[in-house]
């Protein structure tokens, strides 16, 4: 049989070192896990906010704010929606608990932005006239909507749970605002005939799955 020649230039590899585990492995542990890329997962993030001190009654488009000056409201920020700016989440279900135990009228439609929203109107203030058109400076980063018919209470507060507007689910960026890229906003617009209490706490949670 012929020699077999290395090419010039030929370097022989170096010895393989093997262990106990085998090469150099690592036996993997919760200090030393298998590196992975894990999705975010199923989520639900809250946020809420406190209605004046005041019992004036609702009318259905009537924004549910924290000011009756329109420059005062303050949009719910939702925080730490998704785990970094420009990744998503799909919101499938919106929850509203809120700290009166009244159901009558408690029909409620929360919209949500990826930026904050700049309303026209206050607390009690007309927020759709009931052709579509909103109380907002401009509709850039609204997201969709959920319409919540609160329907069970108890000695303390309400709740309701609902699907998005428009079937199937909202899929959406987070914060299209320097420092805020993990958060999403919401306002909340009454659906009906409702009598608040003074200084009325209303309580959001989105659920949904991670990018």
């Amino acid at each position: 049989m012929p020699n077999i020649l290395a090419p010039a230039g030929f370097v022989p590899a170096s010895a393989i070192t093997f262990g106990p585990i085998g090469g150099e492995a690592t036996a993997v542990s919760p200090a030393t896990p298998l590196p992975a890329y894990m999705p975010g997962g199923l989520t639900v993030v809250s946020a809420s906010l406190t209605r004046p001190a005041d019992t004036t009654a609702y009318a259905a488009g009537d924004l549910v704010a924290n000011a009756v000056a329109a420059s005062a409201v303050v949009p719910i920020e939702l925080t730490e929606v998704t785990r970094a700016g420009v990744e998503a989440i799909r919101i499938e279900r919106v929850r509203l608990r809120k700290t009166s135990p009244a159901l009558v009228g408690a029909a409620f439609r929360v919209h949500l932005f990826r930026r904050p929203p700049t309303v026209t109107a206050g607390d009690n203030g007309v927020f759709d006239n009931g052709t579509g058109l909103l109380s907002l400076a401009d509709i850039t980063g609204y997201v969709g909507s959920a319409d919540i018919i609160m329907d069970r209470a108890a000695a303390i507060g309400a709740i309701g749970v609902g699907l998005v507007n428009g079937g199937g689910g909202i899929t959406c960026e987070t914060g299209a605002v320097v420092g805020k890229e993990r958060s999403l906003w919401a306002l909340i617009e009454a659906r009906g005939a409702y009598t608040p209490i003074a200084g009325e706490t209303f309580a959001l949670m989105i659920e949904g799955a991670r990018s």
